[in-house]
C-alpha cells in the first residue's frame, strides 16, 4: 500500500510540477501561453490578427475526421471570421491539398460521389509541422481557440466546437474588458479627488 502511495505521489508531483497535465494523449494548454505560429505558405488568404481569438486547427489531407471537420469549420468561419482570424494547419503541400477529395454521401449511407471540398477559411502550410511540434500533438484534428493576448481558452476537436462555445469565449473577453476599462475609468476617479 506504502508503495502505491508513494508512486501516486511522485506521479501527481512530476505531472503537477512540469505542467503536463494531459488530456486525451495531448499535453493541455489551457489557460497558458500559446506556442508561437509557423507558417511556410499560405492557401489562400492570409487572416488579420490584430485584436482578434485565433481559431488554430491542425488537419491533413488523408485524414477522414479532419476533412469531414471542413463543413463544420465552413460554418463557423462564416459566422464568426470577422472576430475571430480562422488558421488552419496542415502539413501536405499546396499540390497535395489542390488534389484533395471528400466523399459525398447518398441516401443509403454509402459513397456516392468524390468531389473537392471548399474550404472558405484560410489553410496554413507546414510541412515541417513545427507548430504542431510545439503543441506537442499526437493525433489530429485537434483545434485551440487562442485569445487576443495569446493565452489558449479552448482545446479539443473541431467538430467540438459549437458556435455556442465560441460565442461564450468571445463574451467571457468583451465583459473582462469592459471590466479593466471600468476598474480604470475608477482607478481615475479616486486620484481626481485625492
Amino acid at each position: 500500500m506504502k508503495k502505491i502511495v508513494l508512486l501516486f505521489v511522485i506521479v501527481w508531483g512530476t505531472t503537477v510540477s512540469g505542467q503536463m497535465f494531459i488530456k486525451n494523449g495531448v499535453k493541455s494548454f489551457l489557460g497558458q501561453k500559446a506556442p508561437d505560429i509557423v507558417v511556410e505558405e499560405w492557401f489562400g488568404q492570409k487572416p488579420e490578427f490584430d485584436g482578434k481569438f485565433i481559431l488554430l486547427e491542425f488537419w491533413a489531407v488523408k485524414c477522414h475526421p479532419c476533412r469531414e471537420a471542413i463543413p463544420h469549420l465552413n460554418a463557423l468561419y462564416n459566422r464568426f471570421k470577422s472576430e475571430v482570424a480562422f488558421v488552419s494547419m496542415c502539413p501536405d503541400n499546396r499540390e497535395k491539398i489542390e488534389k484533395m477529395r471528400i466523399p459525398v454521401y447518398g441516401e443509403g449511407g454509402g459513397v456516392e460521389r468524390w468531389e473537392k471540398p471548399e474550404i472558405e477559411y484560410p489553410v496554413a502550410i507546414d510541412t515541417l509541422e513545427r507548430t504542431r511540434k510545439a503543441f506537442e500533438l499526437r493525433f489530429i484534428p485537434y483545434a485551440v481557440v487562442i485569445d487576443p493576448s495569446g493565452i489558449v481558452r479552448w482545446e479539443g476537436m473541431p467538430v467540438q466546437l459549437t458556435a455556442e462555445v465560441m460565442e461564450r469565449l468571445l463574451l467571457d473577453e468583451k465583459n473582462l474588458k469592459e471590466s479593466l476599462a471600468k476598474n480604470q475609468e475608477n482607478k481615475k476617479k479616486k486620484s481626481y479627488k485625492k
